[in-house]
């Protein structure tokens, strides 16, 4: 969160550094996706279980700068809808 708060800042300060931040996103979430991914298999669990659906050519940038975001993995294929 800390980071999520300084790019909230730098943003606040400087507004014009929002028109870079799409482009960023879809460089750097590969890999933080993969660096994710690799801690946690180190402690035993499935990295693909809880994994979160971003697309950064769509609403990434809005939603996770958003204050109220809250990501929620998506719902397990065997899960049915009552």
């Amino acid at each position: 969160m800390r980071e999520w708060d300084a790019v909230r800042g730098l943003l606040d300060e400087s507004p014009s550094l929002r028109r870079h931040v799409p482009e960023l996103a879809r460089q750097k979430l590969p890999i933080a996706r993969s660096t994710a991914a690799i801690d946690i298999e180190a402690y035993g669990e499935d990295a693909t279980a809880g994994l979160i659906r971003l697309d950064p050519a769509n609403d990434l940038v809005e939603r996770v700068l958003d204050d109220d975001f809250i990501p929620h993995p998506p719902a397990s294929p065997t899960s049915t809808s009552a």
